[in-house]
């Protein structure tokens, strides 16, 4: 899982049950880790994110916002406006350019 990921899911769920249900129990050791960098604290049976945490999990999500809009621009400019986004992110097209 990660990083964003976990963040998302702290942030969503920070009961260590909720986690553990969600994830199948696979993300404890990954919480071990962000807490180790000061992502995220833990406090009796819940996680919480630290200011540090919600800093990152908010860069991630700008950038990603970015990425996005960078891909629309390109696929507006460079193909029909009847193609979306979305055939860029489908599973045929990863690792290649789709005019190949």
């Amino acid at each position: 899982m990660t990083e964003l990921a976990l963040l998302s899911l702290v942030r969503r769920d920070p009961h260590r049950t909720a986690l553990a249900w969600r994830s199948g129990g696979r993300v404890f050791a990954a919480l071990g880790r962000l807490e180790v960098a000061g992502l995220v604290v833990r406090r009796n049976e819940t996680y919480r994110l630290t200011a540090r945490g919600e800093l990152e999990l908010d860069a991630h999500r700008r950038r990603a916002r970015i990425v996005v809009q960078a891909l629309r621009a390109k696929t507006s400019a460079a193909q029909p406006s009847s193609v979306a986004v979305s055939t860029w992110l489908q599973p045929e097209w990863r690792g290649r350019s789709p005019s190949r």
